[in-house]
């Protein structure tokens, strides 16, 4: 009789003599012909309807506002009226996603991708402004001869509190301070006046932040695979000098109970040994994926952002038109709600201290039983979690300065030509590059404490300058700009040597400098027609500016080139 393949458990699918027991999921299979869609014996579109589906995904997000305040002046002080204005916001936003089966169920190539039905995030914020006349013309304290030049001191400040609470149909969570569920902002400055209003002098601080969207806060967590970046592998564990990586990766393993564990050298290689005899540490988790969850987190907290600016306006009555602008910028983020990939909670973990929060998203597994009683392997990652988290920083440190100059043509109309530069000297951002063995984040290639010139490089904010002429007669105006962004880098410096095996050319991809012109003409006050060339030298990306572009980075090329556009605009 026939031989059972399979003794003693499931036939489905196993010949057991006679007329073999087709799989469901085999039900109408059409093989498909990795050489080519030609093959005469096969037919393509049986194939392509086989292996593919139809996915559905709706989204909707909703914003609902209300805002009421009012203000004037209160009562008038030797200076002047001190003015006020006082309101209350209530905003609240809502959304659904819905995904159909084949994304939900995690049976298509890309992740799988859960639905949640209804989340909102409501926000009650209450706020008030206040600017107070400090000096004018008609008051300076008594020194009247000695303050000539000031023409006013105001001093302004603003505050708003904020109470938000995000709900879902399987989560509510208090957001803000874990105590009083609210967050303060704030603002406050100086503003001067002197020599008939020709030099404006300015300063200016304030508290920010910014409340976790329903996506960040309640998406649902899905399977997904990922790499490691496994920080004690041996082709990592020397990467990160003046961190605590190597340190740490030893205490992990003395921990998990390899008792011999240790920094050590085999044939030529360094790296951790988790047991006397044996070889350096290596995991296929740094090449081959594990399983992952990712999601939102209910946990968020507000992003807090600390800014400071200084700058000034000058007017000369010398030159009439001529505008002067300049302002330093300072903003410092906490706290920032980043979705940062795997590797960035492992290397924090071990960089850093075994106590660090980003150590509880992974799972390693200890020594495994072997046939004879003993132990063996283990300590390979098996497992994680990734998802939204207040985790990273940022840290800029900005000039930004404006010239502008226009005049009469009399019967030829106007000109006005516009001058503006942004020039980037500190940025850190946690999201992009490592934290040192304090927690701080390491500061980017091209920043001021880099030798790499003056100007930074890094990827996110290059040197940007724009000029901008404009000429006006009677209905009709040209307008003539022209945008140089400075050197890009691919390249972070994480740690010292990050940068050492990439080629100084892809360093920098290039400078892109681009020009625009337009005509118009205004028929009336409600129709108006506009018409000109974007990229008037059709200067296109190139193949590594473009991958820039694609994710999305500042300044990164126009990979279209030359285009042309025509509009008519209407008000009603």
């Amino acid at each position: 009789g026939p031989v059972d393949q399979n003794p003693g458990g499931p036939t489905e699918g196993i010949s057991t003599g006679g007329t073999p027991t087709p799989d469901a999921a085999l039900v109408g299979c059409t093989p498909l012909n990795l050489f080519g869609l030609m093959d005469p014996n096969s037919n393509p579109f049986e194939t392509i309807n086989f292996i593919t589906s139809p996915a559905q995904s709706f989204g909707e997000i909703n914003q609902l506002d209300f805002v009421a305040n009012f203000g004037g002046d209160l009562f008038e002080l030797p200076a002047g009226w001190l003015q006020f204005n006082l309101g209350y916001e209530r905003r609240r936003e809502y959304g659904e996603l819905q995904n159909g089966g084949v994304l939900e169920d995690g049976l298509s190539r890309a992740l799988q991708v859960a639905s949640f039905p209804s989340a909102e995030v409501t926000s009650k914020e209450a706020f008030g402004e206040m600017v107070i006349p400090v000096m004018s013309d008609n008051f300076k304290f008594g020194f009247d001869d000695a303050l000539s030049f000031i023409d006013r001191l105001d001093v302004h400040g603003a505050y708003r509190r904020i109470n938000a609470r995000g709900e879902s149909d399987s989560a509510s969570e208090l957001l803000g301070n874990a105590l009083s569920g609210s967050v303060n902002t704030y603002s406050y400055g100086v503003t001067i006046a002197m020599f008939d209003e020709q030099l404006v002098v300015r300063g200016n601080s304030t508290r920010s932040v910014r409340q976790p969207s329903i996506v960040e806060l309640f998406s649902p967590f899905a399977a997904a695979r990922g790499l490691t970046g496994d920080p004690c592998d041996v082709t990592n564990i020397n990467d990160a000098p003046g961190t605590n990586r190597q340190a740490n990766c030893v205490e992990e393993a003395l921990n998990m109970g390899f008792a011999g564990a240790a920094i050590g050298t085999v044939n030529g290689e360094t790296g951790l040994i988790l047991g006397p005899g044996d070889n350096i540490y290596t995991t296929p988790s740094v090449v081959a994926s594990i399983p992952l969850l990712s999601g939102g987190n209910t946990n968020l907290n507000y992003e807090i952002g600390d800014s400071w600016t200084a700058g000034f306006t000058l007017r000369p009555n010398w030159l009439p038109g001529l505008v002067l602008r300049a302002d330093w910028i300072d903003i410092k983020i906490k706290d920032q709600i980043v979705q940062p990939g795997f590797s960035f909670f492992t290397e924090t973990c071990f960089d850093t201290s075994l106590d660090a929060p980003e150590c509880q998203n992974f799972t390693r597994v200890g020594q495994q039983p072997a046939t004879d009683g003993s132990s063996i392997g283990g300590f390979d990652i098996v497992s994680g979690r990734t998802g939204f988290g207040n985790t990273g920083t940022i840290e800029l440190e900005a000039l930004q300065a404006q010239i502008r100059y226009g005049f009469d043509m009399n019967d030829w109309g106007n000109v006005s030509t516009n001058f503006t530069f942004y020039v980037p000297v500190t940025y850190r951002d946690s999201a992009n590059a490592a934290l040192d063995a304090s927690g701080k984040p390491v500061n980017q290639e091209g920043s001021t404490s880099n030798a790499d010139g003056p100007f930074p490089t890094n990827r996110s904010y290059p040197l940007v300058l724009t000029a901008d002429f404009l000429w006006e007669w009677n209905q009709w105006d040209l307008f003539w700009r022209s945008t140089y962004t400075g050197d890009l880098s691919p390249c972070f410096t994480r740690v010292e040597g990050d940068c050492d095996d990439i080629p100084d050319a892809a360093k920098k991809l290039g400078h892109d400098l681009e020009h625009d012109v337009s005509i118009g003409y205004n028929f009336n006050d409600r129709l108006r027609f506009r018409a000109g060339i974007s990229n008037v030298f059709d200067n296109k990306s190139t193949v590594e500016q473009e991958a820039l572009c694609q994710a999305g980075l500042l300044g990164c090329g126009n990979p279209y080139g030359r285009s042309i556009f025509a509009r008519f605009n209407v008000r009603l």
